[in-house]
């Protein structure tokens, strides 16, 4: 058995969020795996008109909304003074 191969990579780390005091935003890294996989679900298969033939397609907003999802863990508003 590989140990490497059951280890999960979870550094996460937590920063300001910029103009807002107190307000801090876990962001988590993201591995070549889970990009891929994001990757992949995002593709979509379309028709290309003058090939007649299906081609894959990335669908930016679905990419972004997945990769967005995995990599913000969450926030947290310590003490905002308004």
């Amino acid at each position: 058995m590989n140990l490497k191969s059951i280890i999960v990579d979870t550094k996460v780390v937590e920063v300001d969020f910029e103009g807002i005091e107190g307000f801090k935003v876990k962001i988590a890294a993201i591995s070549r795996e889970l990009s891929r996989k994001i990757r992949n679900e995002s593709e979509v298969t379309k028709i290309d008109p003058k090939l007649k033939m299906p081609v894959k397609e990335l669908d930016q907003d679905k990419f972004v909304e997945k990769f967005a999802e995995a990599a913000i863990k969450g926030g947290m508003v310590c003490s905002i003074s308004i």
